[in-house]
C-alpha cells in the first residue's frame, strides 16, 4: 500500500510539475524572442526612421529622453531627429522596456552636396539657389537649355537624406536667358509660357515637403477659351509639369479667369538670374 501510494505521489509530482513548467518556460522563451529593430542608430537632422518591436503584435509605447534632439510617435515607433545631440529611444511592453540610443550629427551641408551636384552633372548649363518657402536649405534651381530654342525647363533640387534629390520642374516659354521668377508673397516659382500660337498658361508652384506642386493655373487658347486649376498642366514621367492637353482641362469664362488672375498672380515677382555651371561661380555663389 505505502509502495502504491509512493508511486502515486511521485505521478503527481510529476504532472504538477509539467503543468506548471510549460506555460512557464513557454513565457521566458517569448519574452525573450523579442527584441527592438535597431538598438543603435545614428541620423542627421531632419532624418526619419522607424524602430519596431519584432516578436509580438502587441503595442508598445514610445517614448524620448530628449524630444528636442528626437522625437518619436507614441503609438508608431516613427522618430524623427531635430539637432545634433543624444537620446534613447524607449519601448515599453508591459513591464518589460527596449531601448534604441540615437546620436544626431550634423550632416554634410547643402552647399557641400550642391557643389558637388553641380560638379557632377556638366549637362546643367546654368543655377541658382532659392529658398522657395523660406524654410530650411534653399533650394537648387537648374536648367540644362542653353536659351537657343528660346524656352527653358527649370528643374528643381532640395536636399533630404544627405543628398540632393528631386522635387520637379516647370517650363517657361520666350525668354533669352535664364530668369526664374519668384512670389515672395505666396512663397512660389512663378512661370508664364507662350507658345505663341495664342497658347499661354500662367502657373504658381511651391514646396510641398520635399516636392515642387502646382498650386494656381491658368490658361489661355485663342479661339478655345479660358481655362483654371492644376488640370491644365501634366506631369511627365520625372515631374516636370508641361501643358496638358484641352481637353482635360476645366473651362471657365472670361470674368471667372480675370478674376482668377488678379487674386492670385502678383505683379511684382522678384526675377532671379541663374548663373553658368562654372567651378568659379559654384565657389562664388554657392558660399
Amino acid at each position: 500500500m505505502k509502495k502504491n501510494m509512493k508511486k502515486y505521489l511521485m505521478v503527481l509530482l510529476a504532472f504538477l510539475l509539467v503543468c506548471t513548467g510549460i506555460p512557464g518556460s513557454s513565457l521566458q522563451v517569448q519574452a525573450a524572442s523579442v527584441s527592438l529593430s535597431q538598438r543603435k542608430l545614428t541620423l542627421a537632422p531632419k532624418q526619419k526612421r522607424t524602430l519596431r518591436l519584432i516578436g509580438t503584435s502587441k503595442k508598445a509605447k514610445w517614448s524620448s529622453s530628449n524630444t528636442k534632439v528626437v522625437s518619436v510617435s507614441k503609438s508608431s515607433g516613427r522618430i524623427t531627429a531635430h539637432k545634433t545631440g543624444k537620446a534613447t529611444i524607449t519601448a515599453k511592453l508591459g513591464k518589460k522596456k527596449y531601448k534604441c540610443a540615437v546620436t544626431v550629427k550634423a550632416g554634410t551641408s547643402y552647399k557641400t552636396l550642391y557643389k558637388k551636384f553641380l560638379a557632377e552633372n556638366e549637362e546643367i548649363k546654368y543655377f541658382t539657389l532659392l529658398n522657395i518657402n523660406k524654410k530650411g536649405v534653399p533650394e537648387l534651381i537648374t536648367t540644362c537649355d542653353d536659351g537657343s530654342s528660346r524656352h527653358f525647363q527649370y528643374d528643381v533640387y532640395t536636399v533630404s537624406g544627405s543628398k540632393a534629390v528631386y522635387s520637379g520642374g516647370y517650363i517657361t516659354g520666350y525668354q533669352s536667358k535664364p530668369i526664374a521668377w519668384y512670389d515672395s508673397s505666396r512663397k512660389a516659382m512663378y512661370t508664364v509660357c507662350n507658345f505663341g500660337t495664342g497658347d499661354i498658361y500662367e502657373a504658381l508652384f511651391c514646396m510641398s515637403g520635399t516636392k515642387l506642386k502646382p498650386k494656381y493655373c491658368t490658361r489661355q487658347v485663342s479661339g478655345t477659351g479660358y481655362y483654371l486649376g492644376a488640370s491644365c498642366l501634366q506631369k511627365t514621367g520625372k515631374g516636370c509639369y508641361i501643358d496638358n492637353s484641352i481637353s482635360a482641362c476645366t473651362k471657365v469664362s472670361y470674368a471667372e479667369y480675370s478674376e482668377y488672375k488678379t487674386n492670385n498672380f502678383s505683379v511684382d515677382n522678384t526675377m532671379c538670374a541663374l548663373k553658368s555651371n562654372s567651378a568659379a561661380n559654384r565657389k562664388a555663389y554657392i558660399h
